[in-house]
C-alpha cells in the first residue's frame, strides 16, 4: 500500500468517526432538550396546582401552607408597590375607569375610551372627569 493510500484510508476512518460523532452529539443535544421540555411542562403543571390551591383553598387549609400562603401575599404586595413606581417613572398613570396604563397628558384611554381630565404636571395621573 503506498504512503498515499494510507493517508487516504486514515482520513476516511477519522472522517467517519466524525460524522458519527456529530451524529451522536446531535442526539444527546436533541433528548436533553426534550428532556428539558418535559421538565418545564411539569414545573408549570406544579405551580397551576399551587396557584389553584393558593386562590381555593388556602383560607380552609392554612396549617399547611399558611407561612408561604404569606410570602406570596407579601411579594404581591411589592410587586404591585414596584409596578406603581416604574409606571411613575415612565410618566403612566391608571385609568380609573378600567386601570388600563395611561400616558400622562392623554384626553382619552387608548383601552376603554373614558375621558380624562388633563393631570396636573407634578402628578401625572390621569383623572376622570367631574360632570
Amino acid at each position: 500500500m503506498s504512503l498515499f493510500e494510507g493517508l487516504s484510508k486514515v482520513i476516511s476512518e477519522t472522517s467517519a468517526t466524525a460524522v458519527s460523532k456529530t451524529k451522536e452529539f446531535a442526539k444527546i443535544a436533541q433528548l436533553n432538550g426534550a428532556i428539558s421540555e418535559e421538565e418545564k411542562t411539569i414545573h408549570a403543571a406544579h405551580a397551576e396546582i399551587g396557584r389553584r390551591y393558593v386562590e381555593n383553598l388556602a383560607a380552609e387549609r392554612r396549617d399547611l401552607f399558611g407561612d408561604q400562603i404569606d410570602l406570596i401575599a407579601q411579594a404581591q404586595g411589592r410587586i404591585e408597590a414596584l409596578r406603581r413606581e416604574l409606571d411613575e417613572v415612565k410618566g403612566l398613570g391608571k385609568c380609573p375607569y378600567c386601570g388600563a396604563a395611561v400616558e400622562a397628558g392623554k384626553a382619552f384611554c387608548g383601552n376603554c375610551g373614558a375621558k380624562l381630565t388633563q393631570p396636573a404636571a407634578a402628578e401625572n395621573l390621569p383623572q376622570p372627569i367631574e360632570e
